[in-house]
Order: C-alpha cells, then sequence, then structure tokens
C-alpha cells in the first residue's frame, strides 16, 4: 500500500533506474583477470548454457523459453525450487554452495559469471574445459588423473549400488 505522494518517489525511482541503464538490483562487480581469462575461453557461456538446461529442466519450461537475463523470482522459482538448484550445482561441481547463492546471483548470467569466477576449477572440471593457462603446459607438468579407490574385498565391479537417503 502506498501513502501519500508515494506514486510520485515511485515514478521517480523508476525513471531513475532506467536513466542509468540498471533494470536489476544486482551491483555491477568489477572485471577481475579471471573473470575476463573465463569469458574469453567461453567458460561462462559454457556453464550458462548448463545452468539454462537446469533450470529450464527444474522449472518444465523449454531451454529456448528461458532467456539468460531473466530473473529466477520472474520465472515462479520458489524457495523449494532453489534448494534443488542448489543441490544440483552442488552434484554438479562436487563442492558445497553457499545458501545465500540464488540471492545474491538472481539470473543465469549472474550465476554462471560467478561460478565461472569463484568456482574456477571445479566448473571447468565439470564441464570438461581444461584450463587454457596450463593445457599448452607440457605433460609431465599436468597432474596424473585420479585413480580409481579400490573395492573393497568380496566386491565385484558388476555390483549394484544404491543410495538411498530423505532430505
Amino acid at each position: 500500500m502506498v501513502y501519500g505522494d508515494g506514486f510520485k518517489r515511485i515514478d521517480r525511482f523508476v525513471a531513475d533506474r532506467l536513466a542509468s541503464g540498471r533494470t536489476s538490483g544486482a551491483v555491477a562487480l568489477p572485471v577481475t583477470p579471471a573473470a575476463r581469462r573465463s569469458e574469453d575461453d567461453g567458460l561462462v557461456e559454457a556453464a550458462s548454457a548448463h545452468l539454462v538446461e537446469l533450470v529450464s529442466g527444474l522449472t518444465r519450461m523449454r531451454p529456448g523459453q528461458l532467456a539468460p537475463d531473466q530473473e529466477f523470482s520472474a520465472l515462479g522459482i520458489d524457495s523449494v525450487m532453489i534448494k534443488r538448484l542448489s543441490v544440483s550445482l552442488e552434484d554438479f561441481l562436487g563442492c558445497p554452495m553457499p545458501v545465500t547463492l540464488l540471492f545474491e546471483h538472481r539470473t543465469v548470467n549472474e550465476l554462471a559469471r560467478h561460478l565461472a569466477t569463484a568456482f574456477d576449477e571445479p566448473l571447468r572440471a565439470a564441464l570438461h574445459r581444461p584450463d587454457p593457462e596450463t593445457t599448452g603446459s607440457s605433460s609431465a607438468s599436468a597432474p596424473a588423473a585420479a585413480a580409481a579407490p579400490p573395492a573393497p574385498e568380496g566386491a565385484s565391479a558388476d555390483e549394484a549400488i544404491a543410495i538411498v537417503g530423505l532430505a
């Protein structure tokens, strides 16, 4: 409910936002060298494409309907969906995500840029995109691939495993 000259204040606020070119509440952060490198080698675009698929599946929208600069709240994503998306990201990247991640980065593009800078190594590994700075080095300096842990005694590699959990 708006009291008094609230409508004038709202009109001034909207006009100021449109004049400044800012349409969301996001604060523009300075571009770091890591962020510039991630954008240059296509990591942000790859992350954005993966996030579009993830969010599309969650919201049951066709990927073509989802604009990467559309705010999650405009898509009808509620707290349950935010938790599901966070868990999906944690599973994909193999590391915990901040609880406030999707509240701080409210679009696919913002989230992709953040993941490319803050979670560069796990994101590259999950998307199978090597770091261009280390790709050109000799194979002797590249880390050896981690070997799979040995199977417990009495277990065969063909045995099925079921993981059951409740939240």
